[in-house]
């Protein structure tokens, strides 16, 4: 009888462990860091001794092509270069952990150089190969802050290796920039983006045909604490304003968008981006509560070509998605990921409809709890879904940016070591 008990006990824990493993994503890892490494010459590393492995964390990662783009927030002293490239042909051939090269070059990282970027969290980049960087100007606002440098968006032609667009963003507030949507509703020459500010609680507005930008601060943008557990803080404090943002087909007319937003919390706000277009607008008869609320906290969001939102639970790892068409379905979850995976965020379809996410354990990191060890701290993930992203919904991968004859054309040439993996 006691070998019977013990063998149905083996089975129920056999199907336990089954069970439990069952949501487990089908993903692959792409790079995984215990701390990053940069491509530099010896000279550079000689002069660059003050560099603080703790600080320097992978945060949203693009690819375009056989290259990712992966941003180093200076969110504290001691990052090198705060926006760089992996080639992935490399890590297929060599290491999961490959060094990370200064793009477009280190010495337009130059920290202190207002010109060159200060702080780039938030990137995107459309279907023509144009990639828009969002620097927040402002250096180690968690550590020892130098606000010398302005807000400013970048857009640089991936095709041609060129500066297209060089914007001074409006200076009210001290930005953190986190999240980048670009609107091309209207066409790669009219195209707009919304840029969320987690720290002032602003989405700014770009108009890439008349070069100028506005901001938008409304009840559901502004900063509120945000409470839940987090791995070892239990609960964990995080204040925030609006954090992720996603461009999903306007229910009146679906050639529009309409934008999707959201703090940490599990609260989210629609807006036509018809009325984020205009510039005098003040927010007002314009944001509404979406019905459907988060399924947990989450910080970025992801669309698709069809309307469909996804996002990752960052106390839990969970990967949730809803129809925006069909809200009233609610959220359905896709997969989780292991618990070694902590901090999963920045979500984003490339352009063979895998999900990217990053795991960086910000959670850590902003109680300055990071420790440096063999194991990995930093990881890319994919996950194949076969969704194409929200982009594809108005411009094909292959298309052609030019720009209109409103915008004056800038290009920088510089002479420049050129830094290779």
């Amino acid at each position: 009888a006691d070998s019977a008990d013990s063998a149905d006990s083996a089975d129920s824990a056999d199907s336990a462990d089954s069970a439990d493993s069952a949501d487990y994503c089908d993903y692959q890892v792409i790079a995984e860091w215990p701390k990053l490494q940069f491509s530099l010459s010896t000279t550079v590393q000689n002069e660059n001794d003050n560099i603080e492995p703790k600080h320097n964390l992978v945060s949203t990662v693009r690819r375009f092509g056989d290259i990712l783009y992966i941003s180093v927030p200076r969110w504290k002293s001691g990052v090198v270069s705060t926006l760089t490239s992996l080639d992935l042909r490399l890590t297929r051939q060599t290491s999961l952990s490959p060094q990370l090269s200064p793009f477009p070059s280190l010495a337009l990282n130059q920290i202190g150089d207002c010109q060159a970027l200060q702080n780039v969290d938030g990137i995107e980049i459309d279907p023509s190969g144009r990639l828009w960087v969002a620097d927040s100007g402002q250096t180690a606002p968690f550590s020892n802050p130098d606000r010398k440098c302005p807000p400013k968006l970048i857009v640089w032609d991936l095709n041609t290796n060129q500066e297209l667009v060089h914007h001074l963003l409006p200076t009210s507030g001290q930005p953190l920039f986190k999240q980048i949507v670009v609107d091309l509703s209207l066409g790669l020459q009219n195209s707009f983006a919304y840029i969320s500010d987690f720290n002032s609680g602003t989405i700014f507005v770009y108009s890439l045909s008349t070069d100028t930008s506005w901001t938008i601060r409304t009840e559901e943008t502004q900063p509120a604490n945000n409470v839940w557990n987090m791995g070892q803080f239990q609960p964990f404090y995080l204040r925030s304003g609006v954090y992720g943002l996603a461009l999903i087909p306007d229910q009146e007319n679906c050639t529009q968008n309409q934008l999707l937003g959201s703090r940490l919390s599990e609260v989210l706000f629609t807006c036509p981006v018809s009325k984020m277009r205009q510039g005098g607008w003040s927010g007002s008869e314009g944001m509404e509560m979406l019905e459907v609320d988060k399924p947990g906290h989450a910080g970025g969001l992801a669309s698709t070509e069809g309307g469909e939102v996804f996002l990752v639970t960052l106390g839990t790892s969970e990967i949730y998605f809803f129809n925006s068409t069909e809200p009233e379905l609610g959220w359905t979850k896709v997969c989780r990921l292991p618990q070694e995976y902590s901090w999963v965020d920045s979500p984003s379809f490339d352009q063979d409809g895998n999900l990217l996410l990053v795991s960086n354990r910000f959670h850590d990191f902003t109680r300055d709890n990071i420790q440096i060890s063999s194991d990995p701290i930093f990881t890319i993930i994919k996950i194949p879904l076969a969704y194409p992203n929200y982009m594809t919904r108005y411009v094909q991968y292959g298309s052609t940016a030019t720009r209109s004859d409103g915008v004056t054309f800038v290009s920088i040439v510089s002479v420049v070591l050129v830094f290779m993996l």
